[in-house]
Order: structure tokens, then C-alpha cells, then sequence
């Protein structure tokens, strides 16, 4: 277990290494210069921009700006936005319980519709609840995140009035906290910003894993060792609750880590559609105006997320499948 761990932490420097890299690249190279954001004044000189280049280092060569960003990286030390003239590491902490709560709340709701839904179709193979979650997993894969949340957005808060548009209302910890001193309003209010941009994100993920947990149930169904127990009069209540579930578990596990990784990257859609103040709509800002250092900062933070999440699922699958450990 600890060689394992050991190569897999090897393995996430890595990543992170080839990641910072090719951003760097892609960022460096790309047309676009960040200080013809920074100049505004319409009488600034040749001097005066070449000036505000040395003082935040763009003057120095591709190779030199990269090694500095490297060395700077080793030490923990992101350097300073280029536009809110703040530490970029108290930026991205700043944005990051936003982009955090987005994205653990939508990971529960596809877990808990998901898989019951899922489950309910192949256990009910043919029946109208099949036939109605199986069109809603495909309209759910077929759909743009984006595009639902417009359409969300125009029905629910346009056309209806009865949710917020954009932006984010009190953190929902603070809600919590708050439900026996201030009552529910907090709560609610919190919920209310939260749960369009939830549902955007958790339509797509539910139909990926729903159509995953169906076809594996209807391919577990078909093994012998079900039906040895069907002949021995196991219930049919326990025999999905206590054997096949345990089974099928795997890949839904593996394919629920992969997509909470992939949730890392789809705020930054959700989060500028609804103006959601986190890290995504920070990193779309950062881009517009070649913020070298809040971009790295955020790829390197999503990285590592990443690669730890599949690290975290390889460790569960271990611990349910025992083949794999041996």
C-alpha cells in the first residue's frame, strides 16, 4: 500500500508539472498582451509601459518568466494579480467555499437521484418508470449544462419569478448555523440562489450515472450466482441490498470520482452563466484579461483536485473490491 501511494504521489507531481507547463505555454503564446490591459491612460509612453513590463517581470525572456514561475510555485508563493494587485493565494481562498458548495451539493443530488433512479429502471425493466427515467437520462446526456441553465434562468426567474437570477446568496453553512437563532429564512434564501445552478450541473452528471447504474444492474442480474440464490429462497429485497449493490458498486464508484472531477471543470461554465462568485467565473475573468498568475494559480488548484479525487477513488475501490488489493 505504501509503494502504491508513494508512485501515485510521484505521479500527481507529474501531472501538476505537465499541467503548469502547458498552461504556461498556452497562456505566453496566445495572442494578447495583459499590460494593454493595465495601461488606460491614453497618454502613457513607450517609457511608462515599459516600466509597468519590468515591474511585473514580463520583460524577461519566455524561458526566464517560466523559471520564475516554477521556482515561485516550489515555495508555495503564487505571486500577485496583475489587475487586483492582491496575492493571487488570497484570491482563489477567497472564491473557493463558492465553488466548493456549488460543487458538493450537485455531487450529492446526482448520487441520490442517480442511483435509485438508475436502480428503479433495471429493476423495473420495460415498466413506464423505466421508460420515463430512460428519456430523461438521454434528454439529460443530450443537453448542454449551459444551455439548460439559460433556459432555467428564462423560466424560473424571468417568466416566473420565483428564483434568483445570478449571484450567490448566504453561504449555506451560515444557514445552517443560523436555523435556530435567525429561523429558516437564512436557509432558505441561501437554497433559493442555489438551486438553479445545482440543477444544471446535476441533470447532465444523474443521466450519465442513472444510464451507468442501470445497464451494470441489468448485467449483474444475468449472473449465476443471483439466481442460486433466487433458488434458495433469498428475498429479492435482500439479495439487491445485500449482494448485487455490493457489485455494481465498483464502476459506479469509479465513474462518479472520474465525473467529480469533471464537475471541478464544469462550474466554470455554470458559475458564469449564474455570476457565481467562485474560482470558475475568477478564471474566466483571469483569461479575458491575462492574468498570468490567477490563471496558473487556479489550473494548479484544479489539478491537484483532480488527480486527488481519482486517488481517493482508487483507494475505495480497493477497499470494496478485494481483488484488486490482492
Amino acid at each position: 500500500m505504501s509503494a502504491y501511494l508513494v508512485r501515485r504521489f510521484a505521479l500527481l507531481i507529474l501531472v501538476v508539472f505537465g499541467v503548469i507547463t502547458f498552461v504556461f505555454l498556452l497562456l505566453h503564446l496566445a495572442p494578447g498582451d495583459p499590460v494593454d490591459f493595465l495601461v488606460v491612460s491614453p497618454y502613457a509612453t513607450q517609457e511608462d509601459i515599459q516600466a509597468m513590463r519590468t515591474v511585473y517581470g514580463l520583460d524577461k525572456s519566455l524561458t526566464g518568466q517560466y523559471w520564475v514561475m516554477i521556482k515561485n510555485c516550489l515555495r508555495g508563493d503564487f505571486g500577485k494579480s496583475f489587475f487586483h494587485g492582491r496575492p493571487v493565494f488570497d484570491l482563489v481562498l477567497e472564491r473557493l467555499p463558492a465553488t466548493l458548495e456549488l460543487g458538493l451539493l450537485a455531487i450529492l443530488v446526482t448520487a441520490v437521484v442517480a442511483i435509485p433512479m438508475g436502480l428503479v429502471s433495471a429493476i423495473k425493466r420495460g415498466s413506464i418508470a423505466d421508460h420515463v427515467s430512460s428519456v430523461f437520462m438521454f434528454i439529460g446526456i443530450a443537453t448542454p449544462n449551459f444551455w439548460l441553465g439559460i433556459v432555467l434562468i428564462l423560466v424560473f426567474s424571468t417568466l416566473l419569478g420565483l428564483l434568483p437570477t445570478f449571484g450567490r446568496g448566504p453561504a449555506l453553512v451560515e444557514g445552517f448555523f443560523m436555523l435556530f437563532q435567525a429561523g429558516p429564512k437564512p436557509l432558505l434564501k441561501s437554497l433559493s440562489y442555489l438551486v438553479l445552478p445545482v440543477a444544471s450541473l446535476a441533470v447532465y452528471y444523474s443521466s450519465i450515472i442513472g444510464q451507468l447504474t442501470r445497464g451494470s444492474v441489468i448485467e449483474e442480474f444475468r449472473k449465476d450466482y443471483l439466481r442460486t440464490l433466487r433458488a434458495k429462497g433469498v428475498r429479492e429485497r435482500t439479495l439487491i441490498l445485500r449482494h448485487l449493490l455490493k457489485n455494481v458498486s465498483v464502476p459506479i464508484i469509479n465513474v462518479l470520482g472520474l465525473q467529480m472531477g469533471a464537475l471541478i471543470g464544469g462550474t466554470v461554465v455554470i458559475e458564469t452563466v449564474f455570476s457565481w462568485p467562485g474560482i470558475g467565473l475568477l478564471l474566466i475573468q483571469a483569461i479575458g484579461k491575462r492574468d498570468y498568475p490567477v490563471v496558473q494559480a487556479i489550473v494548479i488548484l484544479v489539478s491537484v483536485g483532480y488527480v486527488m479525487i481519482n486517488l481517493l477513488v482508487d483507494l475505495i475501490h480497493m477497499y470494496v473490491d478485494p481483488r484488486v488489493r490482492a
